[in-house]
């Protein structure tokens, strides 16, 4: 019969293991925003970033299907899609197919895109400059869906790609700070 020794190490062990996992993923929506917009996923003729949810870089269809820059995985765990995940639907003129099985978690996380960032002054301003769209910014985080069994480190990354990494108690992002080392975060290398 194990003990709770190895009972606590094993969960510990796993928790280490859902963290790795979410930076990974994060790792994976950066590179995905990335080739969104230079290669104009969406055919808008404009080269701008998705930010309307993490699941529009699996869902978005241009109009010869989904454009699956994630893994549907990754688009299942998104906490607050445009469009529930389980109906096809549009944003704007941006349409967006179902996404089968619906929401789940992605290896204990949750995944959002981060809604506003800190500008130089003033309060937070909206990645979303109209349809679910930005031209030079983007922000997702994940976190962790039972904080403490599952992980305790909510992570951040931007255009910039650099993974930030903070216990936030479970909770989502909602503003990206201008200096997110001086709000507590850790930079990831």
């Amino acid at each position: 019969m194990p003990t709770l020794i190895a009972l606590l190490a094993l969960q510990s062990a796993q928790a280490a293991s859902n963290e790795r996992n979410a930076a990974a993923t994060l790792k994976t929506f950066a590179s995905a925003s990335a080739d969104f917009r230079a290669n104009d996923r969406d055919g808008n003729r404009i080269n701008d970033f998705w930010v309307g949810d993490v699941s529009g870089l699996y869902r978005i269809d241009p109009g010869d299907g989904a454009i699956k820059l994630i893994e549907i995985s990754a688009a299942a765990a998104d906490a607050k899609p445009c469009v529930p995940l389980d109906k096809a639907g549009a944003l704007g003129s941006t349409k967006l197919v179902a996404v089968p099985g619906g929401a789940a978690t992605k290896a204990g996380y949750r995944y959002a895109a981060v809604p506003k960032y800190q500008p130089d002054e003033g309060p937070g301003k909206p990645y979303d400059e109209g349809g679910g769209r930005c031209p030079a910014k983007f922000a997702f985080c994940a976190w962790p869906a039972e904080h403490g069994p599952g992980g305790t480190a909510t992570f951040l990354i931007t255009e910039e790609n650099i993974i930030w990494k903070r216990n936030t108690g479970g909770q989502a992002v909602t503003v990206v700070p201008r200096d997110p080392a001086s709000q507590g975060w850790t930079r990831l290398d």
